[in-house]
């Protein structure tokens, strides 16, 4: 599912694309430019990093590319530390392809794509398959005015009703052209579609519209996204920055910056998140694509990042406790829910100390709460149940079992807490809490109890 879903919005991101004039590469005369432009992609190696939690972490995706004596992509893998996640394939016919992909969660779609040409740069039809269930996920048809994208339709399983449509109208000036993209999805029979328009603007750096300044997307209502792109000399992109509007602030929410080292293409991405008022690095992307044959050429800068690397967070302050002794409790993060004095994030550590493995099962709430206080709601993440903050008695009821914590072993779990109704509070009468859970230790069942006090979110210092 993940990747197609990947696929399937690179695709949309495509055709979004498509409000820009399609060119020819122009001159045939070889240069860093055509090179980089045009080079096949043997292999791509992404190192993920984020910064949850002030500590980095994080995976590295390699993905495999293999081509056909055309030129054509043939088939992709995808490795995540080194474990084959999902791979595609791809078979081509005269004016189509069909694209299938697989992964190992035993997901399988098939996208069957319609050309108008031979070079298939203008998709006439998509159809989205899912092979595992025997159904059609998605029909879409496209229309064109010249090499531009005019309509997009999109239809019912059965390609036979129409459940949405997005007309493109263009307006050129100078070296700027604005595309609006007037959409409308069908609803049930009685109820009124919903429109939108999306304002896409696009300045370039010449009237030729041949190097892309600037890009903005209007969502209306004051939402925008917008991209602005830097060139060296020879042409080649050497940063990209996104903004957009968080909280009727336009605000930096994304740097892409480029290398360029014979058939190396060296791309470093930043994203930020926000904590109160401040942005901090939360996650970054060094990708490094192995291109086909080989080309003398050598762009090599040092990546800089514009977001502040957070503290890890301090909880040395909190007092934490098990009632099962050997059973032992830490907390990894704390943090508030969209600014809400009155909702937070949780996430515990239990560590097995014990003597023997341990079975957990649903977790429970201690409810007794201070008169003065309205009652507390806790939401389990791992289950997505809301904890039942009476029942500490029967534990008979405890149905939904969890992993196992094998003897030496540790796990993380989640709870969201907020209140059930009443005025925000100081964050300081919620930051308290006992939860329990029940205990199976062979055929006997436990209750016990995790105490929490004194929490500090994480954007205190």
């Amino acid at each position: 599912m993940k990747f197609i879903n990947s696929l399937i919005f690179l695709c949309a991101v495509a055709f979004f694309a498509s409000c820009e004039q399609w060119h020819n590469p122009g001159d045939a005369t070889e240069s860093a430019k055509n090179y980089y432009d045009k080079a096949q992609v043997l292999s791509r190696e992404a190192k993920n990093t984020f910064y949850r939690q002030g500590i980095p972490s994080g995976w590295t995706d390699v993905t495999n590319y293999s081509y056909n004596n055309k030129g054509q992509l043939v088939s992709s893998d995808l490795y995540c530390d080194g474990e084959w996640r999902d791979g595609m394939s791809v078979e081509y016919g005269n004016k189509s392809k069909i694209i299938k992909s697989s992964d190992k969660w035993g997901n399988k779609y098939s996208v069957e794509q319609t050309y108008y040409d031979k070079a298939m740069h203008y998709l006439a039809e998509e159809i989205v398959r899912n092979d595992v269930y025997g159904y059609v996920d998605s029909w879409t048809k496209y229309e064109w005015k010249g090499d531009r994208l005019a309509y997009i339709g999109d239809y019912s399983g059965d390609g036979s009703t129409l459940s949405g449509e997005t007309l493109y109208t263009y307006r050129d000036q100078d070296n700027q052209t604005t595309c609006n993209a007037h959409c409308i999805k069908y609803g049930f029979p009685d109820v009124m579609p919903q429109v939108t328009d999306t304002i896409f603007t696009y300045i370039y750096t010449n009237k030729d519209r041949t190097q892309l300044s600037s890009k903005t997307v209007s969502y209306g209502e004051g939402l925008q996204e917008r991209w602005e792109y830097v060139y060296n000399p020879d042409g080649l992109l050497i940063s990209r920055k996104m903004y957009s509007t968080v909280d009727g602030d336009i605000v930096l929410r994304g740097v892409r910056q480029y290398n360029y080292s014979g058939n190396k293409r060296i791309i470093y991405d930043v994203y930020p998140e926000k904590v109160l008022d401040k942005w901090y690095l939360y996650q970054e992307v060094l990708t490094t694509e192995t291109l086909d044959s080989s080309f003398e050429y050598d762009l090599i800068r040092e990546f800089s990042c514009p977001f502040e690397r957070r503290q890890p967070e301090d909880h040395s302050k909190s007092i934490v406790k098990s009632s099962l002794d050997g059973l032992d409790l830490q907390v990894n993060h704390c943090q508030l829910l969209n600014g809400l004095p009155y909702c937070y994030y949780l996430e515990y550590t239990l560590t097995n100390n014990t003597s023997s493995d341990i079975d957990l099962l649903t977790l429970w709430f201690k409810g007794d709460r201070p008169s003065d206080i309205p009652p507390i709601i806790v939401e389990d993440i791992t289950s997505g149940r809301i904890l039942d903050r009476y029942s500490r008695e029967g534990f008979d009821g405890c149905a939904e079992d969890r992993a196992p914590l094998k003897k030496g072993e540790k796990a993380s779990y989640g709870i969201r807490v907020f209140l059930d109704k009443g005025d925000p509070l100081p964050l300081d009468s919620c930051l308290d809490i006992t939860i329990g859970i029940c205990v199976q230790i062979g055929d006997e069942r436990i209750p016990v109890t995790l105490s929490f006090f004194s929490l500090e979110p994480y954007y205190r210092s």
